[in-house]
């Protein structure tokens, strides 16, 4: 039979054991977009020539001052240094003023955090107010990191329905009917990933209104904001949840410059809280 395994792997024989991983992140299911991506750059490298649906990067070029910005930051030794938890002081400035200037909402700097992309804010938001037992409130569809983080904190994502047959949008009632006192937050996406569907005023308005009432957080991922196709929506300030100034303290607001100007890579993202 040989020699015991632990002398086999102390001989070098046999690997060593390696060390048990969080269970947690072992059950969740790799996301599908990422595995397509890596198909997708596998087949570009063989030579293919690709359309790349499987993920939200745009096909414009990134603002070439805003590159021209990077290149010069790269020679500042500030740039080299550790920065503020929330973010450069002059970069919450300018995201205040983004997000005023769109919603209509009075916003400081003091309002204002940066992160690594949405998604690194949305992480953080999210380990901010979920404890193990909670739960969060998240569409179906819905961009699969959505479910997967509260999963990682120990929480519970329960989904709400935005069915075709709704024209992809989320029925209030039905929301409402799953708070439970274990809810934390609601989350939306508008213009919304994956469907695209831009939720209108009065349903925004509605839910903004219920998780006042019901004292849960309104988590609102407007990352895709600014693209807009539909003329009539392009300059309506009710895109966004934060319009409902009354209700700021209830609002959590995401946005960023990842998807309107086409720079993914640079993973600058914004929370409003």
């Amino acid at each position: 039979a040989g020699p015991p395994r632990r002398c086999r792997w102390l001989c070098g024989l046999a690997p060593k054991p390696q060390p048990p991983v969080s269970t947690v992140a072992a059950a969740l299911p790799r996301s599908q977009i990422r595995v397509v991506m890596e198909l997708a750059w596998a087949a570009e490298r063989a030579g293919r020539k690709i359309f790349h649906l499987e993920v939200g990067q745009p096909d414009l070029a990134a603002p070439q001052d805003a590159v021209a910005a990077a290149k010069h930051a790269l020679d500042d030794p500030a740039s080299w240094r550790y920065c503020p938890n929330l973010g450069e002081l002059a970069t919450r400035r300018r995201a205040a003023e983004f997000v005023q200037q769109r919603t209509g909402c009075p916003t400081a700097a003091e309002d204002m955090m940066v992160g690594i992309g949405v998604s690194g804010c949305l992480s953080v938001v999210m380990s901010a107010l979920l404890d193990v037992g909670d739960e969060i409130l998240v569409p179906d569809p819905i961009w699969p990191n959505i479910d997967m983080t509260p999963r990682l904190l120990g929480a519970r994502p329960i989904a709400y329905r935005t069915p075709a047959t709704r024209g992809f949008m989320p029925d209030p009632g039905e929301i409402e009917a799953l708070i439970t006192p274990r809810t934390k937050a609601v989350y939306i996406c508008t213009p919304c990933n994956p469907t695209g569907k831009v939720m209108p005023r009065d349903m925004m308005e509605e839910l903004v209104r219920l998780c006042v009432d019901r004292n849960v957080f309104l988590i609102s991922d407007e990352i895709y904001g600014e693209i807009i196709f539909d003329p009539a929506l392009q300059q309506s300030s009710c895109l966004s949840a934060m319009t409902s100034c009354d209700a700021s303290e209830h609002v959590i607001w995401l946005g960023g410059v990842s998807k309107a100007l086409a720079m993914t890579g640079f993973r600058v993202g914004f929370v409003r809280a």
